[in-house]
């Protein structure tokens, strides 16, 4: 078997942070692909679509849905939504 690149779309990393939650870190890479944003957290093993970074409780979820707790995706969530506003 061998693979195909099929089509090749422009994907950018907005920022990547550490965000400490309940004594535990996570490395968060947030970006913007063709179907919107998308989340990363890999010493975690999460990826995730994302929708824009202020819609917390939609990218909460998105969290959630890969193996977050509830309060882990909820502070990422808002710490994505923070750091959006820095730029």
């Amino acid at each position: 078997m061998e693979f195909k690149i099929e089509t090749i779309f422009e994907a950018k990393v907005m920022f990547e942070f550490n965000v400490a939650v309940g004594g535990w870190t996570y490395l968060v890479i947030y970006g913007k692909h063709i179907n919107g944003g998308f989340c990363c957290v890999p010493n975690w093993k999460w990826g995730c679509e994302m929708s824009n970074p202020d819609e917390v409780a939609y990218n909460r979820d998105k969290l959630i849905e890969c193996g977050a707790s509830e309060e882990v995706a909820n502070e990422i969530a808002k710490a994505i939504q923070c750091m959006s506003e820095r730029e």
